[in-house]
């Protein structure tokens, strides 16, 4: 293909105090109505009044992003909010974007039905100003972010960029969700430190997130409405604590389960799913929504072919579609449970310091996701919580695989809930899990807590106001209401007590609360309880030698 056309802005002063508006915006106009270009601002700091919008097709270069920036007019600041708007297939490379007194957001992303093909590569955004005057409240207010994607997208990408801000970068979408984004290199700062979250995504599927910084947030890395099939690697996490509800490092918050019950079988292994005729219409309708705009997955929860799942594709009434057929046929003793749920995401290598968040992947339903190699040191209350809870009906957490992960004198690897659907006599299902050759070094009391969650209260078994309390106390790895899991392999140092299987009434109150775990070849040293299993699970003791 042809180059793309090059428009340089000859008419700005770029002296940061001269109105550099008009020439800035005359240029990009220039361009997208050629069809698209790159234009060219030199080196300099340019000063505008207004949000300066980028067209379809075009790209903003600087000089680099320490050598040009775009700033708010010191005297007359911006009272639009936004300091920056792109459209669909814009960009802007080397050059900062720095906000100043009326500015909520340095750069919003935004168009209509979605926003394709956007890149920011080599920028620098800042909004550190914090405060700004609301008019109609006639009151200061928290100035916002640092870059706002306020549309759903397709082929996003952020690069080797650096943003500081109270938020540095969300990403909405009005619930329809986001594909194909890659987001590597980048540095994120709140500012000030602790008080809003670093990256906070919704509706993330088929993307990449690494090799990001993310530094002194409430939150690191939070996503609602729904991940899938993502890639969430080599990522570092420093000084992560929030001030009540936050400090999670990395989480998926996600889940929602529409029906538990009996189904009306086919007798056949096909794909398909047959819910009975006393199914609600607004059930249904519920189905398709989620379905359309989200994931929305079956999995049998007791009787025959229990623990297969399949991701819904297609409905015709009571009737649902699958990707692949049931293994197992169905029959009237099945039970089924469909629900949103985070799913095949991989979480690898990633790395948090000091700080005392929480290594909350899921929280909500999970299924078939992968987090392994994930290292913290030296914070607070951090384990790894992979928490089964739901707003209504009943949470999910199934073939998940956490394998050689490394938490050092934070806390220890739970799985389970504090509660789902516990009114109704059944907790969550938790099956089919594999903790495989982790390792747990000193699971304790290294800073202070977040009280939000009461995580610290978990890890010492304390009553988190939950309305159950269990015997114990640090733990190094622990299953709450979980069967048919497999823990081996894993090395674990002086915790109170090393292997918890227990919590929760099964499926029905009648039902054993936990069984068909294995526990196998662990190693836990320096222990006062090497293995609490209040169930019906296989422990496989190691040699004398390895247990102490």
């Amino acid at each position: 293909p042809s180059p793309p056309r090059v428009f340089r802005v000859t008419g700005a002063v770029g002296d940061s105090v001269s109105d550099d508006t008009t020439a800035i915006q005359e240029v990009l106009n220039q361009a997208g109505e050629a069809g698209g270009g790159v234009v060219v601002l030199p080196a300099g700091v340019f000063a505008v009044t207004k949000t300066v919008e980028v067209p379809a097709g075009v790209v903003l270069q600087g000089a680099g992003r320490e050598a040009t920036s775009v700033i708010v007019s010191p005297l007359n600041p911006s009272n639009d909010g936004t300091l920056m708007l792109l459209r669909t297939r814009t960009g802007l490379q080397d050059l900062g974007v720095i906000a100043g007194p009326g500015v909520e957001i340095n750069v919003r992303v935004e168009d209509q039905p979605m926003v394709e093909d956007v890149f920011l590569r080599r920028v620098k955004i800042e909004n550190t100003h914090a405060y700004l005057w609301d008019r109609e409240a006639t009151k200061w207010k928290n100035s916002d972010f640092g870059l706002y994607v306020n549309a759903s997208s397709r082929g996003f990408r952020l690069l080797q960029s650096v943003i500081k801000a109270p938020m540095t970068f969300r990403m909405e979408g009005y619930q329809r969700r986001h594909r194909y984004a890659r987001i590597a290199g980048n540095y994120f700062e709140t500012y000030p430190h602790h008080e809003q979250d670093n990256v906070f995504l919704l509706t993330l599927s088929e993307s990449v997130f690494e090799n990001n910084v993310m530094a002194y947030g409430h939150r690191a890395f939070t996503s609602q409405r729904g991940m899938w099939r993502n890639f969430i690697a080599d990522n570092q996490v420093l000084d992560v604590r929030g001030v009540d509800n936050g400090s999670e490092m990395f989480m998926s918050e996600y889940g929602h389960s529409f029906y538990d019950g009996s189904i009306k079988p086919t007798g056949v292994a096909d794909a398909s799913l047959g819910l009975p005729d006393t199914v609600d219409a607004n059930v249904m309708n519920q189905l398709r929504d989620h379905r359309e705009e989200q994931e929305l997955y079956a999995l049998v929860a007791a009787g025959r072919g229990f623990g297969q799942f399949r991701k819904v594709i297609g409905q015709d009434g009571r009737q649902l579609m699958l990707d692949q057929p049931w293994r197992i046929a169905l029959d009237a003793g099945s039970e089924v449970i469909l629900l949103t749920a985070t799913a095949q995401n991989l979480f690898l290598n990633n790395a948090s310091t000091t700080g005392r968040g929480v290594y909350a992947f899921f929280y909500g339903s999970a299924i078939n996701n992968i987090v392994s190699g994930n290292e913290a040191s030296g914070g607070g209350v951090t384990p790894i919580w992979l928490s089964a809870v739901a707003e209504s009906g009943t949470a999910v957490l199934a073939y998940n695989s956490l394998v050689n992960n490394r938490l050092v004198r934070n806390g220890g690897i739970n799985l389970g809930a504090l509660d789902s659907n516990r009114d109704a006599g059944r907790d969550p299902l938790v099956i089919g899990n594999r903790i495989i050759r982790n390792q747990v070094w000193r699971p304790g009391e290294n800073g202070s807590p977040n009280q939000y969650y009461a995580s610290w209260n978990w890890l010492r078994g304390w009553n988190a106001g939950h309305g159950w309390t269990e015997p114990g106390s640090r733990k190094g790895i622990a299953i709450w209401n979980g069967s048919y899991n497999v823990i081996e392999n894993n090395y674990i140092d002086e915790a109170e007590a090393g292997i918890y299987l227990g919590g929760g009434r099964g499926r029905n109150a009648s039902d054993a609360p936990v069984n068909g775990n294995v526990i196998r070849w662990n190693r836990i040293e320096r222990t006062r309880t090497p293995v609490d299993n209040e169930g019906k699970s296989t422990f496989v003791q190691p040699p004398d030698y390895q247990s102490h």
